[in-house]
Protein backbone atom coordinates (compact mmCIF):
# COMPACT_ATOMS: atom_id res chain seq x y z
CA UNK A 1 0.00 0.00 0.00
CA UNK A 2 1.27 3.39 -1.00
CA UNK A 3 0.16 6.73 0.38
CA UNK A 4 -0.30 9.86 -1.69
CA UNK A 5 1.05 12.80 0.27
CA UNK A 6 0.36 15.74 -1.97
CA UNK A 7 -0.68 16.58 -5.49
CA UNK A 8 0.61 19.36 -7.68
CA UNK A 9 -0.59 20.28 -11.12
CA UNK A 10 0.06 17.29 -13.40
CA UNK A 11 2.09 15.55 -10.68
CA UNK A 12 1.36 13.12 -7.82
CA UNK A 13 3.98 12.46 -5.16
CA UNK A 14 3.83 8.99 -3.61
CA UNK A 15 6.12 7.98 -0.75
CA UNK A 16 6.85 4.29 -0.23
CA UNK A 17 9.58 1.95 0.96
CA UNK A 18 10.38 -0.49 -1.79
CA UNK A 19 12.66 -3.43 -1.00
CA UNK A 20 12.78 -4.67 -4.59
CA UNK A 21 11.46 -3.69 -7.96
CA UNK A 22 8.62 -5.79 -9.35
CA UNK A 23 7.20 -5.09 -12.80
CA UNK A 24 3.51 -4.30 -12.67
CA UNK A 25 1.04 -3.92 -15.49
CA UNK A 26 -2.41 -3.06 -14.35
CA UNK A 27 -4.74 -0.43 -13.05
CA UNK A 28 -3.79 1.83 -10.14
CA UNK A 29 -6.52 3.73 -8.32
CA UNK A 30 -5.64 6.89 -6.44
CA UNK A 31 -8.23 8.61 -4.29
CA UNK A 32 -8.48 11.39 -1.77
CA UNK A 33 -10.23 10.44 1.43
CA UNK A 34 -12.15 13.06 3.37
CA UNK A 35 -13.62 12.45 6.80
CA UNK A 36 -17.23 11.40 7.11
CA UNK A 37 -18.26 14.50 8.97
CA UNK A 38 -21.01 16.96 9.76
CA UNK A 39 -19.93 19.36 6.99
CA UNK A 40 -22.82 21.65 7.93
CA UNK A 41 -20.55 22.31 10.93
CA UNK A 42 -17.44 23.47 9.11
CA UNK A 43 -15.38 26.63 9.57
CA UNK A 44 -12.13 28.13 8.29
CA UNK A 45 -9.47 29.17 10.79
CA UNK A 46 -5.89 30.07 9.81
CA UNK A 47 -6.16 28.68 6.27
CA UNK A 48 -7.55 25.31 7.46
CA UNK A 49 -11.04 23.89 7.34
CA UNK A 50 -12.25 22.42 10.64
CA UNK A 51 -15.15 20.00 10.92
CA UNK A 52 -16.47 17.23 13.15
CA UNK A 53 -18.23 13.87 13.11
CA UNK A 54 -20.96 13.06 15.61
CA UNK A 55 -20.96 9.42 14.48
CA UNK A 56 -17.24 9.01 15.26
CA UNK A 57 -17.09 11.65 18.03
CA UNK A 58 -14.09 13.19 16.24
CA UNK A 59 -12.75 16.59 15.21
CA UNK A 60 -10.77 17.12 11.99
CA UNK A 61 -8.69 19.82 10.33
CA UNK A 62 -7.45 19.67 6.75
CA UNK A 63 -3.86 20.25 5.77
CA UNK A 64 -3.07 23.95 6.03
CA UNK A 65 -3.63 25.59 2.66
CA UNK A 66 -5.09 22.42 1.08
CA UNK A 67 -8.78 21.91 1.80
CA UNK A 68 -8.80 18.68 -0.21
CA UNK A 69 -6.17 16.93 1.92
CA UNK A 70 -7.41 15.55 5.25
CA UNK A 71 -4.81 12.81 5.80
CA UNK A 72 -1.35 14.40 5.58
CA UNK A 73 0.14 13.18 8.86
CA UNK A 74 3.53 11.72 8.08
CA UNK A 75 5.73 14.78 7.79
CA UNK A 76 5.17 16.00 11.37
CA UNK A 77 5.20 19.63 10.25
CA UNK A 78 2.98 22.60 11.03
CA UNK A 79 0.94 22.24 7.84
CA UNK A 80 -0.14 18.62 8.51
CA UNK A 81 -3.77 17.57 8.85
CA UNK A 82 -5.22 16.97 12.29
CA UNK A 83 -7.74 14.58 13.83
CA UNK A 84 -8.75 13.72 17.38
CA UNK A 85 -11.41 11.75 19.22
CA UNK A 86 -13.21 13.59 22.01
CA UNK A 87 -14.41 12.02 25.25
CA UNK A 88 -17.67 13.84 25.94
CA UNK A 89 -21.03 12.40 24.92
CA UNK A 90 -23.57 13.79 22.49
CA UNK A 91 -23.77 15.00 18.93
CA UNK A 92 -21.92 18.06 17.72
CA UNK A 93 -24.45 20.88 17.47
CA UNK A 94 -22.48 23.94 16.35
CA UNK A 95 -19.12 25.49 15.55
CA UNK A 96 -17.58 28.95 15.88
CA UNK A 97 -14.27 30.75 15.55
CA UNK A 98 -12.77 32.89 18.28
CA UNK A 99 -9.62 34.64 17.04
CA UNK A 100 -7.26 31.72 16.28
CA UNK A 101 -9.26 29.15 18.25
CA UNK A 102 -12.04 26.84 17.13
CA UNK A 103 -15.07 26.22 19.35
CA UNK A 104 -17.18 23.08 18.90
CA UNK A 105 -20.51 22.73 20.67
CA UNK A 106 -22.59 19.86 21.95
CA UNK A 107 -25.83 20.44 23.90
CA UNK A 108 -24.05 20.22 27.26
CA UNK A 109 -20.47 20.88 26.24
CA UNK A 110 -18.23 23.57 24.82
CA UNK A 111 -14.97 22.25 23.33
CA UNK A 112 -12.29 24.81 22.49
CA UNK A 113 -9.10 24.05 20.56
CA UNK A 114 -6.10 26.24 21.31
CA UNK A 115 -2.76 26.24 19.48
CA UNK A 116 -1.10 27.17 16.22
CA UNK A 117 -0.19 23.79 14.69
CA UNK A 118 -1.07 20.10 15.15
CA UNK A 119 1.86 19.44 17.48
CA UNK A 120 0.63 22.01 20.02
CA UNK A 121 -3.16 21.86 19.62
CA UNK A 122 -4.84 21.51 23.00
CA UNK A 123 -8.48 20.70 23.64
CA UNK A 124 -10.27 22.28 26.59
CA UNK A 125 -13.70 20.83 27.41
CA UNK A 126 -16.28 22.62 29.51
CA UNK A 127 -19.44 20.97 30.84
CA UNK A 128 -21.70 24.00 30.31
CA UNK A 129 -24.73 24.91 28.20
CA UNK A 130 -23.88 24.42 24.55
CA UNK A 131 -25.85 24.89 21.35
CA UNK A 132 -29.24 23.18 21.21
CA UNK A 133 -29.47 20.37 18.63
CA UNK A 134 -30.80 21.80 15.36
CA UNK A 135 -29.73 25.35 16.25
CA UNK A 136 -26.27 25.51 14.62
CA UNK A 137 -27.31 28.59 12.63
CA UNK A 138 -28.11 30.49 15.83
CA UNK A 139 -24.38 30.88 16.63
CA UNK A 140 -23.39 34.51 16.00
CA UNK A 141 -20.73 36.99 17.15
CA UNK A 142 -21.91 40.50 17.99
CA UNK A 143 -19.44 43.10 19.32
CA UNK A 144 -17.00 40.47 20.60
CA UNK A 145 -19.64 38.34 22.34
CA UNK A 146 -20.91 34.96 21.12
CA UNK A 147 -24.67 34.33 21.23
CA UNK A 148 -26.48 31.05 20.58
CA UNK A 149 -29.63 29.12 21.40
CA UNK A 150 -29.18 26.48 24.13
CA UNK A 151 -31.72 24.07 25.62
CA UNK A 152 -32.40 26.66 28.37
CA UNK A 153 -32.72 29.72 26.12
CA UNK A 154 -30.46 32.28 24.40
CA UNK A 155 -26.92 32.28 25.83
CA UNK A 156 -24.25 34.96 25.90
CA UNK A 157 -20.70 33.60 25.90
CA UNK A 158 -17.92 36.14 26.41
CA UNK A 159 -14.31 35.09 25.76
CA UNK A 160 -12.82 33.78 29.00
CA UNK A 161 -16.20 33.56 30.71
CA UNK A 162 -19.02 31.08 31.17
CA UNK A 163 -22.13 30.92 28.96
CA UNK A 164 -25.07 32.56 30.67
CA UNK A 165 -28.76 32.44 29.73
CA UNK A 166 -29.97 35.95 28.86
CA UNK A 167 -33.35 35.28 27.28
CA UNK A 168 -35.10 35.91 30.61
CA UNK A 169 -33.57 39.41 30.88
Amino acid sequence: IFKVYYVEKNKIVIKAQISKSVPYIGKITIQRIKPESDFDKCIEVNNRLWTCSSDNNEIYACKQGDCTNWQAYSDGIATDSYAMTVGCEGDFTGIARQNDSVIFFKENWVLKIYGTKPSNYTLATYNVLGVQKGSAKSVVWINGVLYYLSTKGVCRYSPGGQPEVISEE
